[in-house]
């Protein structure tokens, strides 16, 4: 796991940190410019477009959404892709920053790269988690799954 180099790196970085949970070497430079990542950030559209090009060369992850509304749907299916070895990309803090979730502890607590965080792997709850990953009004969850 890595962290992120620039203020708004956060995208790139949670691909790196997610690519390389699967085995996947890739630098922060190269996903930067494959995800379209400009001062500002980068966008969900950016991260999927880049995903599913990595995906070309890279069989073993299969790009994919995950968008709910409701938080124990998300955190249903953010588990169920966890317990198969997939990873998420998840947006949060009203959808400003990206971080990895890699892994689970036990049932419910969900191990999060966030590439900002000086602790770097941090440890959520389902409701704490929730509380961070929920966008802005009723947006709800979201994130890429590899």
């Amino acid at each position: 796991m890595r962290y992120q180099s620039k203020p708004a790196s956060c995208g790139p970085t949670a691909l790196r940190n997610a690519l390389q949970s699967r085995g996947i070497l890739r630098s922060e430079d190269e996903l930067a410019l494959l995800v379209g990542c400009t001062a500002e950030g980068t966008s969900a559209r950016g991260l999927l477009k880049a995903a599913h090009m990595i995906a070309v060369d890279e069989p073993k992850i299969a790009p994919g959404v995950l968008s709910e509304r409701r938080g124990d749907v998300a955190l249903l299916k953010l588990h169920a892709a966890l317990r198969t070895g997939v990873v998420g990309i998840l947006c949060v803090d009203s959808f400003e920053h990206w971080v990895t979730a890699f892994g689970l502890l036990g049932d419910d607590v969900v191990h999060v790269a966030d590439s900002a965080d000086p602790e770097m792997v941090l440890h959520y709850a389902p409701g704490k988690l929730l509380e961070r990953w929920r966008g802005p009004g009723k947006s709800g969850y979201y994130g890429i799954l590899l």
